[in-house]
């Protein structure tokens, strides 16, 4: 998986959309880590996506009702990731994947309910996380025996590579 892959993405976010993006970000690095054999590339997995969940704490507004019961949720999934590490470092992987599936899935149905809403909502370009952004369109081309990059947006700026 690739974050730098989300960086348009993130530059041109409202903050509905950076919690579908953190949360396709854990499901990701969730998936890579159920699907892989060696302990140390597990636990890289598991480690990064307990640090995107650890970002979704932080920005919990306890005040809230909702916010205390995601709070509880994301407490007990990152529970099951950490004795997915401690089985992973007692070379039990069987036994971690069943903890992870167990705390993919409870995220991948909050994710889910975070796309709904989103589906659900009109985006507002003056709701974006940074603001006075350009809007950004990249591409590649080849021409001549040379890679040429290009950036095209209202400006028409243009970079070459």
């Amino acid at each position: 998986m690739r974050t730098n892959d989300y960086a348009a993405r993130i530059i041109n976010a409202d903050p509905l959309e950076l919690v579908v993006i953190t949360y396709e970000l854990i499901d990701g690095y969730l998936n890579n880590a159920l699907a892989e054999n060696e302990a140390e590339n597990m636990k890289y997995d598991i480690f990064k996506a307990r640090q995107f969940l650890s970002e979704l704490v932080s920005s919990l507004d306890i005040e809230y009702d909702i916010s205390k019961e995601l709070m509880s949720i994301y407490i007990y999934a990152n529970k099951l990731m950490v004795e997915s590490e401690i089985k992973v470092n007692s070379m039990k992987i069987g036994e971690a994947k069943e903890k992870l599936a167990e705390a993919a899935e409870i995220l991948d149905k909050l994710g889910e309910g975070w796309r709904a809403v989103r589906s659900n909502t009109n985006h507002d370009e003056n709701n974006k996380s940074i603001k006075n952004t350009q809007q950004l369109y990249v591409g590649l081309t080849y021409k001549g025996g040379k890679l040429s990059e290009f950036v095209d947006n209202d400006n028409a700026r243009v970079y070459r590579a």
